[in-house]
């Protein structure tokens, strides 16, 4: 599955991960988001896999409430790592990436 829209329980984004390791990461993004794009070539390169989802940026889903909750800043790409902690900023996640694994 390339894309799937987030599910929601009650109004609400579900937590997307549950929390422990070993589950999968899930990056939210927009395909074209040069951001969310660096990030799924980073994910490609280190042979991770990644749940997507993503999020219109034509349409501001990148600044509906649900989303603020975990990135405040409201810009794509966020990945939610395998332990279920939120990274924001493709360059971070990169970083992160290349450290971890």
């Amino acid at each position: 599955r390339l894309c799937s829209a987030p599910r929601f329980n009650n109004g609400r984004l579900a937590q997307p991960l549950n929390r422990g390791r070993n589950r999968i990461m899930k990056l939210i993004g927009f395909f074209r988001s040069g951001a969310s794009y660096r990030v799924r070539i980073g994910l490609n390169l280190k042979g991770l896999t990644a749940e997507h989802a993503f999020r219109h940026l034509r349409k501001n889903e990148h600044k509906a409430a649900d989303y603020l909750a975990f990135n405040p800043q409201g810009l794509v790409p966020t990945l939610f790592t395998d332990s279920g902690e939120p990274l924001t900023q493709s360059i971070a996640i990169l970083e992160w990436l290349d450290e971890t694994h």
